[in-house]
């Protein structure tokens, strides 16, 4: 993987389509004041995420291709010395992503079904969703497995 490949990937996970539709929802919710939690909050992420990326460097090590491991899991596996909790960390950082992920499809499929249905004479049906959502894991599968 590219230097630039992991920046982007890095950035894709880090902003993404849950972090806009939070930031409208946080201010539809909670006002103008929810601005300064979201950088009171965001002040403590940056830390938790330096902090992460340090520790991934230090804790990286060679594989058996001379290419570089690490990560959170490595950090943990070795930092702690506990595997046990790496791999309890890595089940529920997968069970995290897959509810992160219907989240951030729901609202994609709503917000694009929401636009066909003002452009069009199409109801905002339960269908169209499906079928966006459909359209979704399609495309994410061509990425994924196809290597895109």
């Amino acid at each position: 993987m590219s230097p630039f490949e992991a920046f982007s990937t890095a950035i894709s996970g880090t902003v993404g389509t849950g972090n806009i539709v939070g930031v409208v929802s946080a201010i539809l919710t909670g006002g103008p004041g929810a601005v300064f939690w979201m950088w009171v909050s965001a002040l403590f992420g940056m830390v938790t995420k330096y902090a992460e990326t340090v520790l991934g460097l230090y804790f990286r090590k060679k594989d058996e291709n001379d290419e570089f491991c690490g990560g959170s899991f490595y950090s943990i596996a070795a930092g702690l010395k506990k595997n046990w909790l790496a791999y309890l960390s890595a089940v529920f950082c997968v069970l995290a992503a897959i509810g992160m992920s219907g989240m951030q499809t729901n609202k994609i499929s709503g917000s694009i079904s929401g636009a066909i249905s003002q452009l069009t004479t199409l109801e905002n049906s339960m269908a169209l969703q499906i079928g966006i959502g459909i359209g979704i894991a399609a495309l994410t599968a061509l990425i994924i497995i196809g290597g895109i």
